[in-house]
């Protein structure tokens, strides 16, 4: 478990540079179990990794979750984290909410 938890808080260290403000940036604000908010640009081709990446590194003790969006209400389920931000429809901007992993 205490492994788990330092590869998790380690990957805010992989997160590729937040892109300044633009037509390229895909803004997504992220609501955290505990009501945080997380709000952050990424370039409109990284993969939907990186914002779960984002995710455990603030959250090094969590769940495994995915991220859903509300409106439309769409889970972004493991298989879809190697797709990009655009091609999941989260460009330019994107409110989520994390949702625990089921392992059903």
């Amino acid at each position: 478990a205490a492994r788990r938890q330092a590869e998790r808080s380690n990957k805010a260290a992989t997160l590729p540079p937040e892109p300044p403000a633009g037509a390229e940036a895909t803004r997504l604000v992220i609501r955290l179990p505990d009501g945080r908010r997380l709000d952050r640009r990424f370039d409109k081709t990284c993969l939907l990794q990186a914002a779960i990446d984002l995710v455990e590194s603030e959250v090094p003790d969590g769940d495994d979750i995915d991220l859903v969006s509300n409106y439309p209400r769409k889970v972004f389920t493991r298989e879809m984290r190697g797709e990009t931000l655009e091609a999941l429809g989260l460009h330019p901007a994107a409110t989520l909410f994390t949702r625990e992993v089921d392992d059903e």
